[in-house]
């Protein structure tokens, strides 16, 4: 399987719920208006995601950003519309590939560490 669409299920509250779930080849993962709330409950280094190329955790109630810097391999990120308001939460994205496009509107974040990013 290369792609995965669980948007719009509203039954996934965290990703731990995909933890039992091996998905090697997949590249593409769509969980957005989950109403996601938690990434950090999770350990993303056990997760077979080497392939993972775009991630869309948009419309959700996500926070922080921690477990995020186990995908080094993206090229979209999709946040928009989560509740992240701390700048220093996107330190835990800085190091991905430097061709990821990193989509954030629709959170208050001011804008200071954006010069690290591309941004769409």
């Amino acid at each position: 399987m290369k792609i995965l669409n669980l948007s719009n299920n509203k039954t996934i509250s965290n990703l731990g719920e995909l933890k039992e779930a091996r998905f090697k080849d997949l590249e593409e993962l769509y969980l957005s208006n989950d109403n996601i709330t938690y990434l950090d409950n999770i350990n993303f280094g056990e997760f077979p995601f080497n392939k993972l190329k775009i991630l869309d955790l948009s419309h959700n109630s996500i926070q922080t950003l921690s477990p995020l810097k186990f995908f080094r391999n993206l090229k979209i990120l999709n946040l928009e519309h989560n509740l992240i308001n701390n700048d220093n939460e996107l330190n835990y994205v800085i190091d991905l590939n430097d061709t990821c496009m990193l989509k954030l509107s629709g959170n208050n974040v001011s804008g200071a560490s954006f010069g690290y990013f591309r941004m769409f």
